[in-house]
């Protein structure tokens, strides 16, 4: 076929009609109701992520304090840091009373109570 006979057959106008232009945005529309929904899960499980890097980063610096800018003090306890809980149990060992172990536990402070860290080692109580 030449190019006259095209344009003699497409109305002589160059260009898209409209129902190629209707298929077009109907199938963009098909492949983002597909695609978006993933994409959310994505973020959100980034977001979980780094949640949880961040926990476990708290975690490890509280652990790091222990023993050193304060006192290890057998028993559980508390502490409130951003919209966590953060549990620190220390357990003492009835065989060898100088060595501990210290367990610190970061949960999400709301209904899910959702953990995000936990760290458990020992410790030498001085």
């Amino acid at each position: 076929m030449t190019l006259r006979r095209l344009r003699i057959l497409r109305g002589g106008q160059p260009g898209y009609s409209l129902m190629e232009t209707m298929i077009a945005f109907a199938v963009m529309a098909a492949v983002l109701a597909v695609l978006l929904p993933g994409t959310t899960t994505l973020l959100q499980r980034t977001a979980d992520d780094a949640d949880r890097t961040l926990a476990l980063d708290y975690a490890a610096s509280r652990m790091a304090r222990l023993g050193i800018s304060e006192p290890i003090i057998v028993g559980a306890s508390q502490e409130n840091y951003r919209d966590w809980t953060v549990a620190i149990n220390v357990i003492p060992n009835a065989v060898l009373p100088d060595i501990a172990a210290v367990d610190i536990v970061v949960t999400v402070s709301n209904a899910s109570g959702a953990s995000l860290a936990r760290l458990t080692t020992i410790r030498l109580n001085p």
